[in-house]
């Protein structure tokens, strides 16, 4: 009776990790056709597609009005990203760049270049800043710290959405119905587009979190599919699994990670959304003095700044108690290789917990 009680504990503890898809929370109901987003601090800052303005939200305090930050702009704010004190926008319909210093209280947005063909996402590398051509079919850069960036084509596209760079590559979605996430390599002049998931229904915001991709997958003009969701897949094991439960929200268009929540806009539903997601990696509590690594682990686990020797125990999902053992600062290594493939709780007498995958 104590063990379970013990264990009840945790998993009371644990229980909003132990979901594999989250269910979103609102935020916000209060946008126009909201795009992608970006957040600095507090604020988070995303299109009015509808009302052709840029507005910033106070996540501390999503019910309060939001504040127009840049309007009057020419359409389609879609893209976002932030370098330095500048928040860059691209307009889709607009065909052009804008910058808009933050520092300033009253910001008046500065024209990079103009002329393109429907730009959507941006990301920067350096000072070059990438440009999905969501009409133009490719992916260009310009160099922001010349005087007059000349727009150079990187790569040619079929409808590209939203980009992240990740290690050598850029990878980039593509919003049509049969869409993909894609790669290429960014310095290589031969770089050509490689499939890593395929036969996605619009897939449009990207954002990286650890090894994980995460995508949004929608239905296009079809309201209320069930089909609507966010999907993420590990960047060295390409096999999507599902984040969002499908259905929950109409249309995901952007994303945005701000420690473990995931802010999502619906750009039908005029909404955004909030979702605590359990991020697997090295857990480090008591101001980073324990260490606990590898997460998801295969054949070993392992603690390091342990003071003295210490009794664990671990636990599965059921409550079944798989293993005891003791371990300190010069034996810091639990075996697991025997056990199953899933999720587990490793518990110290000290009151430490740990949840860990084996994969």
């Amino acid at each position: 009776m104590k063990t379970f009680t013990f264990f009840l504990l945790v998993i009371i503890f644990f229980k909003n990790d132990m979901m594999a898809q989250v269910q979103p929370v609102l935020l916000a109901d209060n946008v126009n056709r909201p795009n992608l987003m970006v957040i600095d601090n507090n604020s988070m800052y995303v299109g009015d597609n509808y009302n052709q303005k840029i507005i910033k939200i106070n996540i501390n305090n999503p019910t309060s009005a939001p504040v127009d930050l840049i309007e009057g702009l020419m359409g389609g704010p879609y893209g976002l990203t932030l370098k330095d004190e500048y928040l860059y926008i691209s307009e889709l319909e607009g065909g052009r760049i804008l910058r808009v210093n933050l520092t300033n209280p009253n910001p008046v947005p500065e024209t990079i270049i103009s002329n393109l063909e429907g730009p959507s996402g941006l990301n920067f590398i350096g000072n070059n800043l990438y440009i999905a051509l969501l009409s133009g079919n490719k992916i260009c850069k310009i160099d922001i710290s010349q005087p007059n960036p000349v727009l150079e084509d990187v790569i040619a596209v079929e409808s590209p959405f939203d980009i992240e760079k990740v290690d050598k590559y850029i990878y980039y979605t593509q919003r049509i119905a049969s869409g993909t996430v894609s790669r290429f390599e960014i310095n290589n002049p031969l770089a050509t587009n490689e499939t890593i998931i395929s036969d996605i229904s619009f897939p449009s915001g990207l954002i990286l979190k650890n090894n994980d991709l995460y995508f949004c997958r929608s239905k296009g003009l079809t309201v209320g599919s069930d089909d609507s969701g966010v999907v993420k897949f590990d960047i060295n094991n390409p096999v999507t699994s599902e984040v969002i439960l499908p259905g929950s929200i109409d249309g995901p268009t952007g994303l945005f990670f701000l420690n473990n929540d995931l802010f999502i806009s619906d750009f039908y539903e005029n909404k955004i959304y909030k979702a605590e997601v359990f991020i697997l990696g090295t857990k480090e509590i008591q101001n980073g003095k324990i260490q606990f690594y590898p997460n998801p682990a295969k054949d070993f686990i392992r603690i390091n700044g342990l003071g003295t020797q210490k009794n664990y125990k671990i636990f599965d999902l059921t409550g079944k108690l798989i293993q005891t053992g003791n371990i300190s600062r010069s034996e810091n290594t639990i075996y697991v290789n025997g056990m199953t493939k899933g999720l587990y709780f490793l518990l110290l007498e000290d009151g430490n917990k740990f949840k860990f995958m084996i994969d």
